[in-house]
């Protein structure tokens, strides 16, 4: 029983980290002083009450400190080098996959009941080398990076090749190429 409810909290802490990345909290609470939900939700650019909701969360979850006597919330050093910029390896880019797998849950469970699939399209841009691979492409992006991508592109002719991510997903490259 412990074990499923662990599983539980940490799927629950992967949600919340993915929200702490793409709202930018993460970011905005590393190397802080101690701040109050409003003070970091002005900081942020956010509504106060989901900042406080998400905070007591992380709080549970022992990822954010808090002193109740002031208020005031303050993300870890060594926390923050493995979930916000600061750090070499950007963890909490990759909570984002739980919410994605989520989102397609009602897909896949319409395909216990009625046999099929479910589309590719309805992941978004998350398996773009299995979808090439299937489709007997090189899998870019994922398996070789940015430098491959360009050096196919060109090779192909391109020449005006523009290098796009998105904010919340600095590992992924996208590319708008014309000739």
């Amino acid at each position: 029983m412990a074990a499923r409810r662990q599983a539980l909290n940490h799927g629950g802490l992967l949600l919340l980290t993915s929200i702490g990345h793409r709202t930018g909290l993460l970011n905005a609470l590393a190397g802080q002083a101690p701040l109050t939900s409003q003070a970091l939700a002005e900081h942020a650019g956010l509504q106060e009450r989901y900042v406080r909701e998400w905070l007591g969360g992380m709080v549970a979850a022992e990822v954010i400190e808090t002193d109740s006597a002031t208020a005031t919330y303050w993300l870890p050093d060594e926390h923050a080098a493995l979930l916000t910029d600061q750090g070499p390896a950007n963890l909490a880019i990759y909570a984002q996959f739980i919410p994605l797998l989520g989102s397609v849950e009602d897909d896949v469970v319409h395909c216990f009941r009625e046999g099929g699939g479910v589309p590719y399209a309805r992941y978004s841009l998350s398996h773009c080398m299995t979808v090439s691979l299937a489709q007997g492409g090189e899998g870019l992006g994922t398996m070789w990076g940015r430098e491959r991508a360009l050096a196919y592109l060109e090779a192909a002719g391109f020449r005006d090749i523009r290098v796009h991510q998105l904010e919340h997903d600095i590992q992924n490259d996208y590319f708008v190429c014309r000739l």
